[in-house]
């Protein structure tokens, strides 16, 4: 700006024409990059797999929420943790 002041600016703000006016800066990241809070859950909800621990007989059960590919591209891994402290790591074998 003239004034030295920044500001983000789009859709018209620049006297431009045509342009996307009614964009609003809601997208996953803001414009200088920074992850918007929308981006976390965004990441759960395109996770590619659902799990599900049975606590009767502590197994685990995943389920791919992808309708369109398999998951040959996934490498597992699982981890345990005691207060926050890892005890045991390991690929996950199918």
């Amino acid at each position: 700006l003239p004034n030295g002041r920044r500001r983000w600016a789009y859709g018209g703000d620049f006297g431009d024409s045509p342009n996307d006016r009614q964009f609003c800066i809601n997208g996953v990241a803001f414009p200088d990059r920074t992850p918007h809070p929308v981006l976390e859950e965004l990441r759960y909800l395109q996770q590619p797999l659902g799990a599900e621990l049975h606590a009767i007989d502590g197994s685990l059960t995943l389920r791919s929420q992808q309708d369109f590919a398999g998951t040959e591209w996934l490498a597992l891994r699982w981890q345990l943790h005691r207060a926050g402290v890892l005890i045991a790591e390991a690929p996950m074998v199918a």
